[in-house]
């Protein structure tokens, strides 16, 4: 008994501790359930996971013979015309109120705030169907039924993610918490992670980080213990998105002329990462820079998740980092908001071509790319490079990716000025070679920056 009562006490002082701090203890929602599993039926590919079977193969089974209702056939005109999709999803989710078996959007949330994918006049009606559909479905007993799953869910994300991480920081760091609460809400139906907040009609805000699960243990339940990754990492950033946003609103009309330049050096790139404007570009490096700060604030910083930050298309992260280790230190800013004009100065002060010409990329090779007549009798293969590179050994060829294998004869060699690798191979005759670089393969002689991208020299021999 005695064992028990300890046990209780110190349940109840973690949750103490999230209340203190505004952060409430990770959980299922129904509202984002509900509108998941909404979009899942319409077709929406963010919101169609297949990675927790025991649960989708739940939701297949009662739901399948409502795919036609009328909420779903509006659901998907609503996403033909206004793109609504995404993050757009779970901002009206957690605007939502159910009560007495009933949806109804909250009174005391400023509407005009809901995401502009919304049309605000189509809000009412599509209430109206949810309703109809929350009935008909009995989506409520349905989400009571999963209630096992949930809470081997919550309790998995408490134990390998909540539990990991530092909340006093956002504090200190920020200098502020919400008015209202911060929810963590596990999603199990979508693919991605979001950081959303709602404004009440008082101005207050409450801050919400949607989390999903790309795994499952051998039991079938949600898990989120990291092996490529840290799941903790990916909840900071999404916290830092709902305390950064409202920076970058306030100061969006002065940023996003330089950002804008920055944006469309790696549009490629950063669109592919779903960041499909220089606005969403704002908000993603401000982000990564705060998830770097708070890594070097705990002994967890390494230098190479900087570099694959630049080439994913953050060129001035480093120089924000910087910024924000100086912000840290020094105790004469209020708010973070007081630091903004300084970080509006330095993005404005870089010149955003300069920096993209100081990361090196292989320009080309002694071998044209696509040439199917190479001489097999060439003993060697030459790459250039726009700038000088840092090598670690002499036989860094031994590390490329090549298809089908080559017969290397000796050791590589470099020009003085390391701008030229040569290896030497023995081709065969006849055959098609193809040679990937990954860009991390080297980087800058400063250590600053990794290749500006992979490289691929293909090329076929002729016959004998």
């Amino acid at each position: 008994m005695k064992k028990k009562l300890i046990c209780i006490l110190i349940f109840a002082n973690c949750i103490l501790v999230f209340a203190q701090k505004n952060y409430n203890p990770p959980q299922v929602d129904e509202r984002v359930e509900l509108m998941s599993i909404v979009f899942r039926l319409a077709g929406a590919d963010e919101y169609s996971t297949s990675t927790i079977p025991l649960y989708v193969n739940e939701i297949d089974n009662h739901f399948e013979k409502y795919k036609k209702h009328s909420l779903i056939e509006f659901t998907k005109k609503l996403r033909e015309k206004d793109r609504i999709s995404f993050d757009a999803v779970v901002d009206l989710a957690i605007s939502l109120k159910v009560k007495n078996n009933k949806i109804e959007f909250n009174k005391y949330i400023n509407i005009e705030t809901l995401d502009d994918r919304w049309d605000k006049d189509s809000i009412p009606k599509y209430i109206k169907l949810l309703n109809n559909f929350y009935k008909k479905t009995k989506f409520h007993n349905f989400f009571i039924s999963n209630k096992k799953t949930y809470s081997v869910t919550e309790k998995n994300f408490a134990k390998n993610v909540t539990d990991e991480i530092d909340f006093d920081w956002f504090e200190q760091f920020f200098k502020k918490l919400p008015a209202k609460d911060f929810n963590i809400i596990i999603h199990l139906n979508g693919w991605h992670n979001y950081g959303p907040k709602v404004i009440y009609e008082d101005g207050s805000e409450e801050f919400y980080a949607i989390m999903s699960s790309d795994k499952a243990d051998k039991d079938g339940f949600p898990t989120f213990e990291y092996k490529y990754g840290r799941y903790d990492n990916t909840l900071i950033h999404e916290i830092c998105h709902s305390f950064c946003d409202s920076y970058i609103s306030e100061y969006a009309d002065q940023l996003l002329p330089q950002a804008t330049i920055f944006y469309n050096l790696y549009r490629d790139q950063l669109t592919n990462m779903y960041c499909v404007n220089p606005y969403d570009y704002l908000g993603e490096i401000f982000v990564r820079a705060c998830v770097l700060q708070y890594q070097k604030d705990h002994n967890r910083y390494n230098k190479y998740d900087l570099k694959n930050e630049v080439y994913s298309g953050f060129l001035w992260l480093p120089q924000l980092l910087d910024a924000l280790e100086k912000y840290a230190k020094d105790t004469n800013y209020t708010t973070f908001n007081d630091f903004m004009p300084e970080i509006l100065n330095l993005q404005n002060s870089l010149n955003p071509q300069e920096l993209y010409r100081e990361i090196a990329k292989i320009t080309d090779a002694n071998i044209e790319n696509g040439n199917d007549s190479v001489d097999y009798n060439l003993d060697h293969i030459s790459l250039h490079f726009s700038l000088p590179v840092l090598f670690e050994n002499d036989t860094i060829s031994r590390y490329f990716y090549i298809q089908p294998k080559m017969d290397f004869t000796k050791k590589d060699n470099w020009n003085n000025d390391a701008t030229e690798l040569t290896f030497f191979v023995k081709l065969e005759p006849d055959t098609q070679y193809r040679i990937f670089i990954p860009y991390a393969t080297f980087e800058d002689v400063k250590k600053r920056f990794y290749l500006k991208n992979d490289y691929v020299l293909v090329f076929k021999t002729r016959k004998k």
